[in-house]
């Protein structure tokens, strides 16, 4: 889940909402 969450975060660099997100999804 790491890598997935790393390259999710490289793919929304420009999308604030989008890294967010992602980040509550990694917690979660």
């Amino acid at each position: 889940m790491d890598v997935t969450g790393a390259q999710w975060r490289k793919g929304t660099t420009s999308g604030n909402n989008g890294g967010a997100r992602v980040e509550v999804a990694e917690r979660a």
